[in-house]
């Protein structure tokens, strides 16, 4: 009885998967009637990946990548279902393999399925034409076999066979079946050790996944047997920048640069190479040689966004939308050249355009599963203290990232530059914040995410800053001079121990000082100063009394003694610093605004004291881009506040001076002409 039950638990578990699987079969046929299926052939691939010989699975695969022209993975699935197929359903695989192979401009594929079907099935449709497509595809690859290295001294039939190989790795390695790929490479160097072709791609399925090394020995391999090997040469200037090895991949780009010839690959490679090391001139070059060979097939949808992006980067907007929109028509299916495309038409200031790549190609496999290692396991439950040590450690286990940062910066897309930003805020090393704040001045990547760079360091990092903290931004295609701030501003009341009384008196004068009742407001300062002798408000308020009515004299001697007795009120410093402004002592006014800008905490009046003194500064300096970037952030802290408008009056006016001084000049320099 035992047993029984023991039986039939066991039956249970093992029927409980294929019910299983059926389920999520259904599933996926679901999402195809529904038209998603992207999303139908992504679930019908980790399925095949888990069932890789079960034809319930391959099948409405198969339908699926066929309707979405997914012919990388038609070819690989298509050849296990295969076997199991007979008669006119496999002369149909057969014929549908072939025309994917053809869509993939892969002759060694394309020889071996028209030959199959040929042989297999000699009285299918249209098969004169099939038999010259076989015919012409073996002349063709018998021609080419002394570019793979030894294989011409054997039979033809391996020569074929060691081609057809080589297009399946390559097939593996483009759907990202790396160590599949590594497998099937192996094996066929196995046979034929100086098949470059099958080097090449060995070495990309090991860069991919991290064996950075054995990418680099593979690559070097090739280079023994062909140092003109332009496949390889392109390799390896990847694989030794990413590795912060930048004068040997450079050597190495211009090495390749020197190879010419009438191949459609040699520019687009040459592009590669140049635009990892931000050679923009050279990548213009390269496109310019495919341009030359005069035919439609050197012009590579990838050489045109890489085109694109030098074309903006040298200053030809214009071409480089012109190209995109090439590269975007040859092959819709290219993100890239579509992502920058988009951008066409908005302000500059929201443009991420120009970027070569994308942070993928920047990060290798090794790198991201470490990186989320160090996350999820390191820094899982660790306070901030904690969090910089693992950063640390991490740049130490991997110091060619730390080389990388600033190119990423400069030639990559936005998620790139926004993960690269949040990595430095977490590893809070000083040469990669000096590498933020340098980003931050500069003209890539959008003016939010330049403006977040620069906050970050304003408002962890101020000694980067200047001293007055104004730094010069591109906004909206336009250098302009913008202050960081890197204080809080409060508008709540700030505390002041008095009695109540004398509290209710100090409201009382304000208020008749707001209402320009300036003579009955005296009297009540006097008597505040008298019994709370330590309030320096009172003091201030006194000081502007005594120069609204004209007591200048007064004014100045009472900030002086507030300054003796509260040297660190901000009201009496301010006050100091417009009155050296007036007397032109620029430089001593500057220097007492710059120690005013390091507080970490302003009340409002406090903001509006310091904000009025930096715009005096700057109009008697002449900065009226200064003057405005103040104006616009006391608007924007108190926009109830009707002052500022007064202040906006007196800006415009000097702008509007200096930009008729500026046509008048130019009028001169026309008549010059």
């Amino acid at each position: 009885m035992t047993k029984r039950k023991k039986s039939r638990s066991i039956r249970r578990l093992l029927r409980k998967p294929s019910f299983e699987l059926l389920r999520q079969i259904k599933a996926a046929k679901e999402l195809v009637e529904e038209g998603d299926l992207t999303e139908a052939r992504d679930q019908l691939l980790a399925l095949a990946e888990e069932y890789p010989d079960n034809q319930e699975v391959l099948s409405p695969l198969l339908e699926v990548c066929q309707e979405l022209q997914d012919w990388h993975n038609f070819i690989l699935y298509g050849e296990k279902v295969l076997p199991t197929e007979r008669g006119i359903d496999q002369a149909i695989l057969l014929n549908n393999l072939l025309y994917a192979c053809t869509q993939l401009s892969s002759p060694a594929l394309i020889c071996h399925y028209a030959t199959e079907l040929t042989r297999r099935h000699p009285h299918y449709d249209n098969l004169p034409a099939i038999k010259k497509l076989a015919a012409d595809t073996r002349q063709f690859l018998l021609e080419q076999a002394a570019d793979f290295g030894t294989i011409a001294s054997l039979p033809e039939d391996k020569q074929l066979a060691a081609m057809v190989n080589h297009e399946r790795v390559k097939l593996l390695n483009e759907v990202g079946r790396l160590e599949e790929a590594i497998i099937l490479a192996e094996e066929v160097l196995a046979e034929v050790p100086d098949l470059t072709a099958v080097l090449n791609n060995l070495s990309l399925a090991h860069y991919t996944l991290g064996h950075i090394d054995e990418a680099i020995t593979a690559t070097q391999r090739v280079l023994e047997i062909n140092p003109q090997n332009y496949h390889a040469l392109g390799n390896i200037v990847r694989y030794l920048f990413f590795r912060g090895h930048f004068d040997e991949a450079e050597a190495y780009a211009q090495q390749l640069a020197q190879i010419e010839g009438d191949d459609f690959d040699i520019p687009s490679k040459q592009a590669e190479a140049f635009s990892y090391l931000g050679k923009d001139e050279q990548v213009w070059a390269a496109y310019e040689r495919a341009k030359a060979l005069n035919h439609d097939q050197a012009l590579k949808p990838l050489l045109l966004h890489l085109a694109a992006t030098a074309a903006y980067r040298l200053g030809k907007p214009k071409r480089a939308w012109r190209l995109w929109r090439l590269a975007a028509s040859k092959q819709p299916r290219l993100e890239w050249a579509a992502q920058c495309l988009a951008e066409e038409t908005l302000p500059v200031g929201l443009r991420s355009v120009p970027w070569y790549w994308p942070l993928n190609y920047w990060l290798d496999a090794g790198f991201k599963k470490r990186l989320s290692q160090s996350i999820n396991n390191d820094l899982l439950g660790k306070d901030d203290s904690r969090v910089v040590d693992v950063m640390a450690a991490f740049l130490a286990e991997r110091p060619y990232f730390r080389q990388l940062i600033p190119h990423i910066l400069d030639r990559s897309d936005e998620p790139a530059r926004d993960f690269v930003i949040n990595f430095i805020r977490f590893a809070q090393a000083p040469d990669l914040l000096a590498v933020l704040y340098e980003f931050a001045q500069g003209r890539r990547g959008t003016d939010e995410t330049r403006l977040k760079a620069m906050q970050f360091v304003a408002q962890n990092h101020p000694h980067l800053l200047p001293a007055n903290r104004m730094v010069p931004m591109w906004i909206n295609g336009k250098q302009n001079e913008l202050i960081m701030m890197a204080f809080a501003i409060s508008h709540e009341p700030q505390p002041v121990d008095l009695p109540p009384e004398v509290l209710e008196k100090h409201e009382t004068a304000y208020e008749l000082i707001l209402e320009d009742r300036i003579a009955e407001a005296e009297p009540l300062l006097h008597e505040i100063i008298a019994a709370a002798p330590d309030f320096p408000a009172a003091y201030n308020h006194l000081a502007l009394v005594h120069e609204r009515q004209g007591r200048e004299d007064k004014a100045w001697a009472l900030t002086e003694e507030m300054l003796e007795r509260f040297p660190d009120y901000l009201f009496a410093q301010a006050t100091k610093a417009r009155k050296l402004i007036r007397k032109e002592q620029l430089d001593e006014a500057q220097q007492i605004l710059n120690k005013l800008l390091t507080r970490t905490e302003l009340h409002i009046s406090e903001f509006q004291a310091l904000a009025v003194a930096e715009i005096e500064l700057a109009l008697a300096n002449g900065r009226i881009d200064a003057a405005k970037s103040w104006l616009g952030m006391w608007q924007q802290v108190d926009p109830d506040n009707p002052e500022p408008q007064e202040w906006e009056a007196r800006i415009e006016a000097p702008a509007r001076i200096m930009e008729t001084l500026r046509g008048f000049r130019q009028m001169a320099l026309d008549r010059k002409r």
